[in-house]
């Protein structure tokens, strides 16, 4: 089976049937049965994160999940599609209450993505704990590329400042000479 042996490469970019365009995490398996997964995440809408069976991500012709893979010279083509149709889609909602529905990304997560380093990052958590959604902190896990934290979001809050305060230790003192 050619499809089982090829190799994924994480990073690598999808679009659907629809053009939506995707971006592969990694490959993983299913604990109980060992099944091939791809965990890929959509770059579009609420950037929701989602597992497929190997086989089926990798199906081809008329099956409900028939995935692409697109060159990276595509992928800003396909980008630039998809934020024009959200402004357009933004606009015709403006003017249609009864479009479809219009995600928003939270004041305190943009602020988070705009941050340059982990210190200003573990600022605005600090400045932001008892405004910070499980919807943001499910963004910034996936953002840095962690596992989410358990309980409460102020507790999960405090996890993401310490985890933060580390990486600020270890790479500064890594990038010193």
């Amino acid at each position: 089976m050619a499809d089982e042996e090829k190799k994924i490469l994480s990073t690598s970019f999808y679009k659907d049937k629809k053009n939506n365009l995707y971006q592969i995490i990694c490959e993983a398996y299913d604990l109980e049965n060992k099944e091939r997964k791809v965990i890929y995440q959509a770059l579009y809408g609420d950037f929701s994160i989602y597992s497929l069976d190997y086989k089926k991500f990798f199906s081809k012709g008329e099956e409900e999940y028939c995935f692409e893979k697109v060159s990276n010279e595509d992928v800003s083509l396909i980008a630039a599609r998809q934020k024009y149709e959200v402004v357009a889609e933004g606009k015709a909602s403006a003017v249609n209450s009864t479009s479809s529905k219009q995600y928003h990304i939270s004041n305190v997560l943009e602020l988070f993505l705009d941050a340059r380093s982990y210190s200003e990052k573990r600022k605005i958590l600090s400045d932001n704990k008892d405004n910070i959604s499980q919807s943001d902190l499910d963004s910034m896990y996936a953002v840095l590329e962690i596992a989410s934290f358990e309980g409460e979001a102020k507790y999960q809050v405090e996890k993401l400042i310490r985890y933060l305060g580390m990486q600020e230790h270890y790479e500064g003192s890594r990038l010193r000479r």
